[in-house]
C-alpha cells in the first residue's frame, strides 16, 4: 500500500503533462478517428510549446513547481476540477439563457464532446495556453523589470492575438479574449501563481462552454 502511495506522490504535475501529450499523439487515431493527422500536427504543436517552457524557464518558478507540484495534490489536478466546474456551470447558467434551451439539453450537449476532444482540451489546449501566457510570459516580462500593470495587460493582449491568428483573423474575438486573459490572469495570481491550475481549469471551462454549449446547442 505504501508503494502505491509513493508512486502516485510520485507523479509531478510536469510529468503528467509530458506523458499525457505523448498519449494524446500515439493515440490519435483512436481518439480522433475523423482526422488523426491533423489532431496529432496540433499536439505536436503544442508539445513544441510545452518542451519550449521546461527547456527556457528552467531558473523560474514554472517549470521548478511543476516538477514539485504533485498532480493529484490541491494545487494539481484537484484545484483544476474544482475552477473547471465553478466555470462550467457558471457559464452553462449563461447558456441556458442565450439558447433558450432546457438544462437537459445544454447538459445533454456537453457530455455529447468525445472524450479525445475532452483530454485535449483539458490538459494540452488550456494548460499549454496558461503555462504560455500566465507562466512563460509572465515570468519572463517581470524578470525584465516590466511593471505589473504592464505585465497583466501584455499577455492578454498576446493571449488574443494568438486566437485571433488561430481563428483566421477574426477580428471580434480579440475584446473578449482579452477579457479572458484578464480574468485567467487574476485567477492565476489569487489562487495558483505556480502551478497554473487553478486559471487551467477556468480555461477549460469555457473550452467545453464553446464546444458544447454554443457549437451544439446555440
Amino acid at each position: 500500500m505504501a508503494k502505491k502511495t509513493n508512486l502516485i506522490k510520485a507523479v509531478t504535475l510536469g510529468l503528467a503533462l509530458v506523458l499525457i501529450h505523448a498519449f494524446l499523439f500515439t493515440q490519435a487515431s483512436a481518439l480522433f478517428p475523423e482526422n488523426p493527422q491533423t489532431y496529432q500536427v496540433r499536439i505536436g504543436i503544442y508539445a513544441v510549446f510545452l518542451l519550449l517552457v521546461f527547456g527556457f524557464d528552467v531558473r523560474t518558478r514554472t517549470e521548478t513547481q511543476l516538477f514539485r507540484t504533485g498532480f493529484f495534490s490541491k494545487q494539481g489536478i484537484l484545484r483544476f476540477l474544482m475552477f473547471a466546474a465553478i466555470s462550467l456551470v457558471g457559464l452553462a447558467a449563461f447558456g441556458l439563457l442565450i439558447s433558450g434551451k432546457g438544462l437537459l439539453a445544454v447538459i445533454a450537449s456537453i457530455g455529447a464532446i468525445g472524450i479525445g476532444t475532452l483530454l485535449l482540451h483539458a490538459f494540452i489546449v488550456a494548460y499549454d495556453e496558461e503555462l504560455i501566457f500566465r507562466g512563460f510570459i509572465v515570468d519572463n516580462l517581470r524578470k525584465r523589470g516590466v511593471k505589473e500593470k504592464t505585465v497583466k495587460w501584455t499577455q492578454a493582449i498576446l493571449f488574443a492575438g494568438f486566437h485571433f491568428a488561430v481563428a483566421g483573423g477574426v477580428i471580434i474575438l480579440l475584446i473578449p479574449y482579452v477579457i479572458l486573459g484578464l480574468i485567467f490572469y487574476t485567477i492565476s495570481q489569487r489562487y495558483s501563481p505556480t502551478s497554473q491550475s487553478a486559471n487551467a481549469g477556468a480555461h477549460f471551462g469555457w473550452n467545453a462552454f464553446i464546444l458544447g454549449i454554443v457549437q451544439r446547442v446555440a
